[in-house]
């Protein structure tokens, strides 16, 4: 038995500004395998294209839509399909462990209220909207189940219950839709609450308390060290307008970044015990906790507070209703128990895939039958793959350099690392490397990492030599980093910049779980590092 995870979502292929756009808008379904290590999910030859429709098919209802696709499901749960092996081929059975995707597209697909507006938009439980524009807590009683399901669909009232008719998907075995609470971050958080919230507390330091002014916080905005990872998620210029519309013209993957970097950029502006400003320190907290690739029993009870606590606070200090994608963060813990991390749940990288089918469509020139040639193009793009490999390959590569041979007589770095001569020396073929490639995160001399022991005691270093032995094994020597103060006003380690006593250490890639970090200059002369989920 195996699970994966289907996807649905729209996307258009012409230009949306054009005169017929929405003319060829098209939804398009992916499958992807939920248990593949994290580097092999990110990786588009890794979502498969299940089928695609016009958008404007699914209003002849979901059943006759998705009716053939619902029918391959079920042969591949009930049969399966044949594996081959070293022992003989194993027969593989797939089981649709949940429908994801945006909110919108789910309450379509999968039977519900298609508004927001509506009283009871809530796909996971009947809460009124009344009750949800003050809600900090997810309420248990009120969460959908079998029997009040059936009770639902059997009243026909969408405006009692919110559901417009019995999921298509029920009639596969393995799904359920009572469990697939499914959420999407991307769009809950990065694209939802993080673009109200911040215009919130921007108006806030900005235009009434008058810590500074727009025009200085785009400027450091923009010269601020994002560095090499975070670099291309540089974002425009906030506007007057922008605050007061509360939608800050950002992607999510660049909110994602302002969102870290947002306390080094004015940090020092703002009072420490200022009320709005421990606000974006839940809301950052909230963030990276939502991010975690695991989660323990203490952790969610913690989520569980955290949101509550941040969901209050806002009220309390801003006023006003909380917005239905507020609601949907109170159900995350919920998602986790049944689901696991929630990250694995997010359109961040399906939506990914919608730029591949647009770049297909742009290298063709007839819109006859748009589907079929998509279709195609996806399968052929699939064969390559297997044919080349490229899903099995390894995690760990090497890249802009073969590496120079390390001659051991003559190489002068052993006088400064002499505890990497003693470990490395009995090796017989030792290259030198600029960069190495790990699951698709590049590391490189400069890079800068983050450790941390048995007593949850972090530890920072710098990579100044990369070897690699016998064309498998990776080494980096790093330096280890003094760590002079943990600065809980913006969230980071203060370094030390004084590099007398400079001591050596040998860390195999292997062991790395810190994503890439660099050494950022504040406007004190404070020298910093901060950390990044996965490492929290």
């Amino acid at each position: 038995m195996y699970p994966y995870l289907l996807y649905q979502d729209d996307f258009e292929v012409d230009n949306p500004l054009g005169s017929k756009a929405g003319a060829d808008k098209i939804s398009g379904v992916y499958l992807s395998f939920a248990l593949l290590p994290d580097s092999k999910i990110s990786k588009l030859e890794n979502i498969r294209t299940c089928c695609y429709t016009k958008s404007s098919d699914i209003s002849h209802g979901n059943n006759s839509n998705f009716m053939p696709l619902i029918n391959v499901l079920k042969d591949l749960e009930e049969f399966g399909v044949n594996v081959p092996s070293r022992d003989g081929n194993i027969q593989v059975h797939l089981l649709l462990a949940a429908v994801t995707g945006d909110n919108l597209g789910l309450n379509s697909i999968l039977g519900f209220v298609k508004s927001f507006s509506a009283n009871h938009f809530c796909r996971k439980c009947n809460c009124s909207k009344s009750v949800m524009q003050i809600q900090v807590k997810e309420d248990h009683t009120k969460l959908r189940n079998n029997e009040n399901y059936s009770e639902a669909v059997d009243k026909n009232d969408v405006f009692e219950t919110g559901v417009k008719e019995n999921c298509v998907f029920n009639i596969i075995k393995s799904f359920n839709i009572i469990d697939n609470v499914t959420c999407d971050i991307m769009h809950d958080i990065f694209e939802g609450i993080a673009h109200y919230e911040l215009c919130d507390i921007l108006n806030y330091l900005i235009f009434k308390q008058k810590y500074f002014s727009l025009s200085l916080f785009n400027a450091r905005k923009r010269s601020f060290d994002y560095g090499p990872e975070d670099n291309k998620n540089k974002t425009v210029d906030v506007k007057i307008q922008h605050i007061m519309k509360k939608k800050l013209k950002m992607s999510a993957s660049e909110m994602k970044c302002f969102l870290h970097f947002l306390p080094l950029i004015i940090g020092d502006l703002v009072p420490t015990d200022n009320n709005v400003w421990i606000f974006l320190q839940l809301l950052l907290k909230l963030v990276e906790t939502a991010l975690l690739p695991s989660f323990t029993e203490t952790i969610l009870i913690e989520f569980r507070s955290l949101i509550a606590e941040h969901h209050q606070t806002y009220l309390n200090i801003f006023g006003g209703n909380l917005k239905p994608k507020h609601h949907f963060i109170l159900h995350y813990i919920t998602t986790i128990k049944k689901l696991g991390p929630i990250k694995k749940l997010w359109s961040m990288r399906f939506e990914a895939k919608h730029k591949e089918n647009k770049n297909y469509a742009n290298t063709i020139t007839s819109r006859k039958n748009i589907l079929l040639s998509l279709a195609i193009k996806s399968n052929y793009q699939f064969a390559y793959n297997i044919s080349l490999k490229t899903i099995f390959e390894k995690p760990l590569d090497t890249a802009c350099d073969e590496g120079t041979l390390i001659n051991f007589t003559t190489y002068d770095a052993w006088t400064h690392i002499p505890c990497c001569k003693k470990n490395l020396c009995n090796f017989t073929h030792i290259f030198s490397l600029n960069v190495v490639l790990l699951n698709c995160t590049r590391y490189k001399i400069g890079t800068i990492l983050a450790t941390r022991n048995d007593h949850k005691d972090v530890s920072v270093f710098e990579i100044r030599y990369i070897f690699l032995e016998n064309e498998e094994n990776i080494f980096l020597v790093c330096i280890k980093l003094d760590i002079l103060e943990i600065d809980s006003h913006i969230d980071c380690f203060v370094i030390s910049q004084n590099n007398d006593n400079i001591s050596y250490d040998i860390i195999e890639v292997c062991d790395v779980t810190s994503p890439p970090l660099h050494l950022i200059h504040l406007p004190n002369e404070k020298v910093v590092v901060k950390l990044k989920t996965p490492f929290y």
